[in-house]
């Protein structure tokens, strides 16, 4: 009996070290279904992580990055999933169409619900659109898209989430995609042209790469696009851009033929036309196309190998690779793309279901979110306390102020509560 105790003892320390060693060393290498011709990746919920396909069915992918396990959470006949952005503060995936179906998809519940399918204007587009990335910025209440043939944006209200209105034509309006022209620097050209797109938050713009020349440009709401001088480029073949978490000055580019990321750090991370250059390169042995990257919470970044020139595309094998942070950091303050909804310290409050895991499990109701009161509410705009507001944003200045003052007011109240323990009232 002893003999037995002693064993089980020991098994169970076995596994639990096992489960230490596994907890404590994320996998490297993630395996993704065969076949499943994967093209974007986005950070979701920590340790969450979702995956598209461009084999035109539809399917979305969510992996554990701690445990490399997932499940395909979504599909729908006749759609491209390729680029996707996530909004931590609503909770909603939006994803570009690509070529077939030419249109943007607004998810929720780490991409398992569908609440909405947004067709993009294509007046003045001189070819089929080819709606390639997509960038989601909450503050501005709206999501802008790239289009590689043809020079433009497609700007995406974040309320067109909520589905069409019930009634109303201003209501209509506010929620209709934008057609913008992409003007200034930006000179279309034969070939595959914006590609990759991302938000500078310090900077408050639009960053977006065009994959045949290789240049870099900012790029206004309004479609106003100045070149980014790089030393080290041009960043021919473009693709997935991302913003480092910890240090706003770092984007990695990632170059999907060459094989390799490129760290573009900007000498002035508030005025990137400044210039900026390519620091280094980060490669993988192992990598064939690879065409976004993603960060996870301890810095590492997430790159999807989309194996472009794969004999069978259809049975292939596929993963996403997992490679240390160029800037060797961890986020601190935190950041909603690696760090789920708290940022700067403050804890951006939102209704209905978060939960990533309970997806993979199949176990939330879509009916139970899916309602318009639910999204309208999931969709108002936040102001985010480390930037200045600006015109049409007093609201939040009203409310963070009424929050300091109820927060003295608590304050004083439990001062006094303390004084009058501590001394004795006189008889």
């Amino acid at each position: 009996m002893v003999r037995a105790l002693a064993c089980l003892a020991a098994a169970t320390a076995a596994v639990t070290a096992l489960a230490t060693t596994a907890a404590g060393a994320p996998p490297s290498i993630i395996r993704l279904p065969r076949g499943f011709r994967p093209e974007g990746i986005v950070a979701l919920t920590p340790p969450y992580f979702a995956v598209g396909s461009l084999a035109g069915d539809g399917r979305i992918y969510t992996f554990n990055a701690a445990s490399g396990t997932g499940a395909e959470v979504f599909n729908t006949p006749n759609q491209t999933i390729v680029g996707m952005s996530y909004d931590p503060f609503s909770g909603v995936l939006w994803v570009a169409g690509g070529p077939v179906g030419g249109n943007v998809l607004a998810l929720s519940d780490g991409g398992a619900t569908l609440l909405a399918t947004i067709d993009v204007p294509t007046d003045g587009n001189t070819a089929p659109a080819f709606l390639n990335d997509a960038i989601v910025v909450p503050r501005a209440g709206a999501v802008a898209v790239t289009d590689s043939v043809n020079a433009a944006l497609y700007v995406v209200p974040t309320a067109a989430a909520c589905g069409p209105p019930a009634r109303g034509l201003a209501a209509a309006v506010a929620t209709r995609a934008r057609r913008v022209p992409l003007t200034g620097d930006w000179v279309q050209v034969e070939g595959f042209n914006a590609n990759g797109i991302e938000y500078s938050r310090r900077a408050r713009s639009l960053v977006v790469v065009q994959s045949v020349t290789g240049l870099l440009f900012a790029v206004d709401w309004d479609g106003a696009a100045k070149t980014i001088p790089v030393k080290g480029g041009p960043l021919t073949f473009g693709d997935g851009l991302l913003f480092d978490a910890v240090d706003p000055a770092v984007l990695y580019v990632v170059r999907n033929r060459l094989q390799v990321i490129a760290v573009v750090r900007f000498e002035d991370a508030a005025t990137l036309t400044d210039g900026a250059r390519v620091e280094r390169n980060i490669t993988n042995a192992d990598w064939a196309t690879p065409t976004t990257v993603a960060q996870a919470a301890d810095g590492s970044l997430l790159t999807v190998d989309s194996q472009f020139g794969a004999a069978d595309p259809a049975e292939a094998d596929y993963f996403v690779y997992r490679t240390p942070a160029a800037t060797g950091g961890e986020s601190k303050k935190g950041d909603p793309r690696v760090c789920g909804r708290r940022r700067h310290g403050w804890r951006v409050r939102t209704r209905g279901s978060q939960g990533v895991s309970s997806v993979v499990a199949a176990s939330i109701s879509a009916d139970a979110v899916n309602t318009p009161g639910w999204c309208h509410r999931r969709q108002a705009r936040v102001w985010e306390p480390h930037e200045a507001p600006e015109v049409g944003e007093s609201s939040g200045v009203v409310r963070l102020t009424l929050r300091i003052l109820l927060m003295v007011s608590s304050t004083a109240r439990e001062v006094k509560r303390r004084w009058e323990r501590a001394v004795p009232k006189a008889v």
